[in-house]
């Protein structure tokens, strides 16, 4: 298992707060470092921001790792708001052709990314720069209903016949639960090719939403603000007894019942991950984010 650099995941850090205040590519050079280069903007017809980037083909970025990346933008709206959602379900992907029936996923997420096209003129994009540059990852990532988007993108970008051998990644930050039910949970979690991390910080209320019978899929970066030790990793959130591995303690669903609404800003995140980054390069205690799935036997609670 591969866990993300912070210096690697710091790039998506910086894209999941600079497209909310971006307008065009043209915005790129003021938002974003010198290594990361903007091919596309757009603002959808249901108001979906999304930016397709990369890293430069002369990049000398601190990892040195090249990738094709999209960006969606999200909200930083209240635990009132994110309901107002629709939260009927509908089959995942294309209303006119569903990429798998019967797997229920949040109507409202859907139609953000397949209601108006937008799915296909992303696929074309990326195909296009996926076809210059084979060799580059695909990373897709977002910040709240941007984190949904990207999720939702990764599971049908991974279905393509141009996309089912190539690693695909999510990093995504205060994302929503998306699915319904283990239908969604298994489908999601069984990609061979995807692997999803989703970076929770501290009491955010949106990753504990929409609940009910909606589900996670990936895996859980839980954060503590006020913690010096980087993130605890918890294995497709649920655990694995078989492999060992803790699923997110029972106090983890019961923080929605103390919201923290200002850790789910994306400006939040982005404090906390500096800060961090910061430390990383000052003292060698902080060199490690995370390494490891917490354990079975592990007593950690989320306070």
């Amino acid at each position: 298992m591969e866990f993300p650099e912070l210096q690697y995941l710091n790039d998506f850090i910086l894209m999941s707060g600079a497209v909310y205040t971006m307008d065009s590519c043209d915005d790129a050079a003021y938002n974003l470092p010198s290594h990361i280069e903007c091919h596309s903007y757009e603002n959808s017809l249901f108001g979906t921001e999304v930016m397709v980037l990369s890293s430069s083909s002369s990049s000398t970025s601190s990892h040195n790792k090249k990738y094709i990346a999209v960006c969606f933008a999200g909200t930083d709206s209240t635990r009132d708001e994110i309901l107002d959602v629709d939260m009927k379900t509908t089959d995942f992907g294309p209303k006119e052709n569903p990429i798998a029936k019967d797997i229920k996923v949040h109507a409202g997420f859907n139609k953000s990314l397949f209601g108006d096209g937008l799915y296909d003129r992303l696929f074309e994009t990326v195909s296009a720069l996926h076809r210059q540059f084979p060799e580059y990852e695909i990373v897709l990532t977002g910040h709240s209903l941007g984190g949904a988007d990207a999720i939702l993108l990764g599971a049908a970008l991974s279905q393509t016949k141009e996309f089912s051998g190539t690693k695909i990644d999510v990093f995504n930050f205060g994302c929503p639960m998306i699915g319904k039910d283990d239908d969604w949970l298994r489908y999601a979690n069984s990609i061979q090719n995807l692997g999803i991390w989703r970076f929770v910080l501290d009491k955010d209320p949106v990753p504990r939403l929409p609940g009910g019978d909606f589900r996670h899929v990936g895996h859980t970066a839980q954060i503590k603000y006020s913690d010096d030790v980087g993130a605890n990793a918890y294995y497709l959130h649920y655990g694995n007894e078989t492999l060992g591995y803790a699923g997110v303690p029972p106090s983890w669903e019961q923080q929605l019942l103390s919201v923290s609404v200002h850790t789910h800003y994306m400006s939040t995140y982005d404090e906390y991950f500096s800060d961090f980054f910061q430390k990383m390069n000052d003292d060698d205690k902080y060199r490690v984010f995370m390494d490891h799935f917490v354990p079975l036997e592990s007593e950690i609670q989320i306070e």
